[in-house]
């Protein structure tokens, strides 16, 4: 189910998407580690932070730990990202 009436996806969402376009996403953290080397995410201790290009990416404003709600543009970019 979409975050909020905006559309806004949570990971295991993209997850889902992203397996259903024929990728081998296992799991969220998989996600995130395809999202760090994207940029999107950095490792912060024991949690994921947001890099100042991955918030143009989430429903936030500012870099947050564990972001959970993604645009559903961040799919094309992964996808995109899957495909080189």
């Amino acid at each position: 189910m979409p975050l909020n009436c905006l559309g806004d996806l949570y990971k295991l969402e993209i997850v889902s998407i992203l397996k259903n376009k024929g990728f081998n996403v296992k799991d969220v953290h998989e996600l995130n580690l395809i999202l760090e080397k994207m940029g999107l995410l950095i490792k912060s201790g024991s949690h994921w932070m947001t890099t100042k290009e991955g918030v143009k990416h989430t429903i936030y404003s500012s870099q947050v730990l564990d972001a959970q709600g993604w645009h559903p543009s961040v799919v094309d970019l992964i996808v995109k990202f899957l495909k080189k």
